[in-house]
């Protein structure tokens, strides 16, 4: 009887620790799991940031490449302006100067 007893007791230890060692296999799963799940999603939403990111900086260099263009064109017609006046007095001191001249 006492031997049934010690070999049932041997028996529940090794079932018991048969069932620890599955419990500890299921967490390491669900950890690896969790960890992997984890990994996927951060990617994810970096890629999303970085594609957002990359579609805001696209949208701003055109806006800042649109504006460039207007104040070029309007620079260009300004300086254009300022050599038509500074032609067109140059022309007329060199009128006055050739009348005076003549005088």
């Amino acid at each position: 009887m006492e031997e049934e007893l010690i070999n049932k007791l041997i028996n529940l230890d090794n079932e018991a620790k048969h069932e620890l060692k599955e419990i500890e296999e299921k967490e390491e799963n669900i950890e690896y799991y969790i960890n992997q799940k984890l990994t996927t999603e951060k990617a994810k939403i970096d890629n999303m940031y970085v594609f957002k990111k990359k579609n805001l900086q696209d949208s701003y260099d055109k806006k800042w490449e649109k504006e460039k263009q207007v104040l070029d064109e309007k620079k260009g017609q300004a300086l254009g302006r300022l050599r038509e006046r500074y032609n067109e007095e140059k022309e007329k001191i060199i009128t006055d100067i050739l009348a005076e001249i003549m005088n």
